[in-house]
């Protein structure tokens, strides 16, 4: 049984509880009472005693924390520090110099010719809810590849060779949850959880990576090297000193120089290991890199950028900027987008890249909590393409949480439109959302 001071288990809001989800843990209430035992199943009527006995808050066990927290957002912020001035690391190797040869040939920065658009192979589910068996089946294979990702680092940071292949399955694996359902896939890989860095953050952006190129019409092949850039792109952050991220002051500047460092140590490790294509390693070596050269470790411009560097580093920002650390809280993921938008026209993102990110996941990205003009409250649930600011959203009336809720399509109910996003809904919804 937990204790009020076991570190395994975290205070969330019973709002964040989702109907349908099975426990292999139990759940406490704030005095470790327990509430519901492991292999028991969150349903509606266990939400409304808890409303009845006025618990607004449960203690759940962080392995619990991925599938009850999946596809919402966590954080609650609207404003993040002033970007950080980019810098030069003097740390160099082998791969890298070959590199940076390869940025002064525009040639092998372009992204080449594209077969069929993957695009075209999405299933189409029109403005339905999501399939609560896909949900959490896409749940379970996200956990079980985010494993697999730590694996990885650990065997890299080790020094020990591993199966490249693993990342390509991991990334093709990827391809399918989100030919399934795109917009659910997008809402799973939008909401990222803070534990697990930096395997977690990993997987959450090559979640993101894949959405937007998707929506740029790249093809399988394409999007298996984007894939598999964006999941090993922070294995060298591992040779870092955690103390100069984790001690929950804002980076200073000798901090900032050491983790600048990882992109580079990252080839250390990967240079006996040709499977990774070229295309891979350098999205993984550029993707902390800006349009502007305010980016590290090598202080690059758009035109010694490959273009999938450019669509990596939009999604490594957005998860990153959504996501808790702990010199700062996570923004909400309207205002990651807000953000980025502002850092795109100072010239520091790649234009078309933000546009894409903004048609896959819309300017309310799935699984944002936001507010009709009417009053009603809901959660975005599907993307409308370039009609990025009209998602398609499963709406409740928050005086009766009873009633069966809604889904609105704002692109056809064109009265009807967001006024403003909540960082999470004040009441239980008495079905799954």
């Amino acid at each position: 049984m937990t204790t009020a001071t076991d570190p395994s288990f975290y205070t969330v809001d019973v709002a964040q509880l989702r109907v349908g989800s099975k426990l292999q843990v139990p759940i406490f209430d704030e005095s470790d009472i327990l509430l519901l035992a492991d292999g028991q199943v969150v349903t509606s009527n266990f939400l409304e005693k808890l409303r009845n006995r006025s618990i607004g808050q449960v203690k759940v066990h962080q392995a619990e924390l991925p599938r009850i927290l999946a596809g919402q957002p966590v954080g609650t912020a609207e404003t993040v520090p002033p970007p950080r001035e980019g810098l030069v690391s003097s740390e160099e190797n082998d791969v890298t110099r070959r590199l940076d040869e390869a940025t002064g040939r525009p040639e092998e920065l372009q992204l080449g010719p594209q077969g069929e658009p993957f695009a075209d192979r999405l299933v189409e589910h029109g403005d339905s809810r999501y399939d609560v068996e896909r949900r959490n089946d896409a749940i379970a294979k996200r956990e079980k590849s985010i494993e697999g990702v730590r694996s990885i680092f650990e065997q890299l940071n080790a020094g020990h060779r591993f199966d490249v292949a693993v990342l390509s399955d991991i990334a093709d694996e990827a391809l399918e949850e989100l030919q399934s359902d795109s917009d659910l896939f997008g809402s799973l890989g939008v909401n990222p959880l803070s534990a697990g860095y930096p395997a977690r953050h990993s997987m959450h952006v090559c979640m993101l990576a894949l959405s937007i190129g998707t929506t740029l019409k790249l093809d399988h092949p394409t999007l298996r090297d984007l894939a598999v850039g964006c999941l090993v792109h922070d294995a060298g952050m591992l040779q870092i000193d955690p103390r100069s991220y984790e001690n929950g002051k804002r980076i200073g500047h000798a901090e900032f120089s050491e983790i600048a460092k990882h992109p580079v140590l990252l080839f250390e490790k990967l240079a006996d290991v040709p499977a990774v294509s070229k295309r891979s390693a350098m999205i993984a070596y550029q993707i902390h890199e800006r349009c502007d050269g305010s980016g590290y470790p090598r202080r690059r411009t758009s035109s010694q950028m490959h273009f999938l560097s450019k669509v990596a580093a939009v999604a490594d920002a957005f998860v990153g900027l959504v996501a808790p650390r702990p010199y700062r809280e996570a923004l909400q993921p309207y205002h990651a987008v807000k953000h980025l938008l502002q850092e795109t026209a100072a010239g520091r993102f790649d234009p078309t890249a933000t546009r894409a990110l903004l048609n896959a996941v819309s300017m309310f990205p799935v699984g944002s909590f936001v507010q009709l003009d009417d009053g009603r409250v809901g959660q975005t649930l599907r993307a409308n393409g370039e009609q990025y600011d009209r998602p398609t959203v499963e709406v409740w009336d928050p005086s009766d949480a009873s009633v069966e809720p809604v889904i609105v399509n704002l692109t056809e109910e064109r009265d009807r439109h967001v006024v403003s996003v909540l960082p999470k809904l004040e009441f239980e919804p008495e079905v799954e959302f």
